[in-house]
């Protein structure tokens, strides 16, 4: 397969996703670019890579956990402790 061959292929399939998810893979396209030309090992780097984005994955799915699971909802009956008039020093 020629290099053309190549780019046309990752240009239609560029083409089928939405435009966040194509910067998305844009910006990995680069920073593999990037990091071939400095002669890494590109394996390491995408398990590396792969390792960051399931961490971040997981750390959204807990945040989600924790806002919509329930575990808190008896604070809502909860009267409030503290209110503004506590505050010793306020921020903007």
């Amino acid at each position: 397969m020629s290099k053309q061959d190549i780019i046309t292929q990752v240009t239609q399939l560029l083409g089928q996703l939405p435009e966040e998810k194509a910067a998305e893979v844009l910006a990995l396209l680069a920073r593999a670019v990037k990091e071939a030309t400095e002669d890494i090992d590109l394996q390491q780097y995408y398990l590396t890579l792969a390792n960051q984005q399931q961490e971040e994955s997981l750390s959204r799915d807990l945040t989600w956990l924790a806002a919509n699971g329930g575990a808190f909802d008896w604070l809502h009956d909860e009267p409030d402790l503290y209110t503004d008039e506590d505050m010793i020093e306020r921020y903007k």
